[in-house]
């Protein structure tokens, strides 16, 4: 049986490899999406967006504390905008989806595909 999914994987075929490019993409696609959720919408991470929250605002509403150096400022900013923006967060999760090992990305796969169908229900 083992053999018989190696050679599976192993075959020329094009259209093997144009399905195998396509589910990579899908599973990707939904481990994305699941983190982007994750950073920007669950309850779970609601207390660590505050925190960035209130340091952003403590931060950039104390200019002469603060913003004597640039530095203390940007990252805050920056935070912020991640853990507020779906967009913007969800470029930098695509990115880091790559990074993962692939059982991970299945896993987050499989957690966002859970999600959507509960939230159906």
């Amino acid at each position: 049986m083992g053999s018989d999914h190696r050679r599976y994987m192993e075959c020329p075929d094009p259209r093997h490899s144009r399905m195998k490019a396509a589910l990579d993409l899908a599973v990707d696609a939904l481990a994305a999406y699941r983190l982007t959720r994750l950073v920007t919408r669950d309850q779970i991470t609601q207390p660590w967006r505050d925190r960035i929250e209130a340091r952003s605002v403590e931060v950039i509403a104390s200019p002469t504390e603060a913003m004597g150096d640039l530095r203390d400022v940007w990252p805050w900013a920056f935070l912020r905008g991640l853990t507020d923006c779906m967009w913007c967060s969800g470029t930098w999760c695509a990115f880091g989806v790559r990074l993962l090992p692939r059982w991970m990305r299945r896993s987050l796969a499989v957690a966002a595909l859970v999600g959507l169908i509960s939230e159906r229900e």
